[in-house]
């Protein structure tokens, strides 16, 4: 069970984003990504428990749909499930097609889905706007 984190706890002011992938090079590629553009990053390579999730606060979680033998969708709905979450945006990312990916996104209630390989533009435009929508008024 490993878990990679910024140092930047300094940095409180800052959105958290939660990665979850079992792929370590993209895991460490799409943080980078994000820690450039000011956000607080957790990594993890398996899929997290509400609790996990909770703790970290993210305000939006990048959820592998294929981890290892775990199952994306389901930790979706689960995250989704918790009157905690509600305000928890998660999105799919998968080397699926598209249209499968849409569809597993609907069913799962994902906030929305990435296709792989990741486009570090699109990965930070994503993460901008639900830390936008999500931040205190």
């Amino acid at each position: 069970m490993e878990q990679m984190e910024t140092s930047d706890f300094d940095r409180v002011d800052m959105p958290a984003v939660l990665l979850v992938d079992d792929n370590k090079d993209l895991l460490w590629l799409m943080a980078n990504f994000l820690k450039r553009s000011g956000f607080i990053v957790h990594t993890l390579d398996h899929a997290p428990t509400v609790e996990q999730v909770n703790a970290l606060a993210p305000v939006v979680v990048f959820l592998d749909v294929e981890i290892g033998k775990q199952n994306g969708t389901d930790t979706c709905l689960s995250i989704k499930e918790d009157p905690d979450l509600a305000n928890t945006a998660v999105v799919l990312v998968s080397s699926h097609t598209k249209e499968l990916l849409r569809e597993e996104a609907k069913l799962c209630g994902a906030d929305g889905y990435l296709q792989k390989p990741v486009e570090p533009g699109v990965l930070i435009d994503l993460a901008n706007r639900y830390a936008e929508e999500r931040s205190p008024a």
